[in-house]
């Protein structure tokens, strides 16, 4: 009895110090076709574009905003999100200016843009079903260099914690124009996948997210049967 006390006692040590030395997983994920991005008409009837060689989020262009879906997110459900990002490329010293609202969509598994008719509204209405969590993008960008957003890890978060969320689906991040707040300078456009029909945008003028987390420890059910 008093051997099993012992061997008990350690595995709960054992347990414990691998809960608390556990290495973070580095998770980095690219746009892999031409419906992972687009852009959105501020007009009616809200025309969406997905072919285009950057996302335009500039208020003289009319353009609502845009946005980046990210496919096979292998983060495990209720994983601890210890950092997350997206570098972007801007287009050109004018275009560099951003002042977006960025959130995700509140679904266990975005599904790709559709433009043309069909996909009308199709980014503004996933705005109407984003995250509670967000953030406010306005930073000057380099010049055709990458350059990350701000930390975007609550936003992944609340997306990894929901109920229905599986290793593999993917995640829409929604850039929404804000002129509305009376910033008349910002001027930001974003290379697609579509650059030059995506031979480059995936590697070069592309965008990426960059996720560092924890996997939530394992719960162990193996039990010790002790022989009187």
């Amino acid at each position: 009895m008093k051997r099993v006390l012992t061997l008990f006692i350690i595995l709960l040590v054992l347990n414990h110090f691998n809960f608390i030395y556990s290495k973070a997983d580095e998770l980095r994920r690219g746009v892999a076709e031409s419906g992972d991005d687009g852009q959105e008409s501020s007009e009616e009837p809200y025309a969406v574009d997905i072919s285009f060689t950057y996302i335009e989020l500039m208020w003289q262009l009319e353009r609502w905003g845009g946005a980046t879906r990210f496919p096979n997110i292998t983060i495990p459900q209720g994983a601890t999100i210890d950092s997350a990002h997206i570098w972007q490329w801007s287009y050109g010293s004018v275009y560099r200016f951003p002042y977006d609202s960025i959130a995700c969509e509140d679904v266990d598994s975005a599904t790709i843009i559709i433009g043309g008719p069909e996909g009308n509204a199709n980014i503004s209405n996933r705005w109407n079903n984003r995250t509670t969590a967000w953030v406010l993008w306005q930073e000057a960008m380099q010049v055709y260099k990458p350059d990350s957003t701000p930390a975007v890890t609550d936003l992944v978060q609340e997306i990894v914690d929901r109920p229905g969320w599986k290793s593999g689906n993917a995640i829409m991040f929604l850039y929404k124009n804000c002129y509305e707040a009376g910033v008349d300078s910002a001027r930001h456009e974003l290379f697609t996948w579509d650059y030059i029909e995506g031979v480059q945008g995936p590697h070069l003028y592309g965008c990426s997210l960059h996720v560092e987390y924890t996997p939530a420890p394992a719960v162990s059910r193996k039990y010790l049967r002790i022989r009187k």
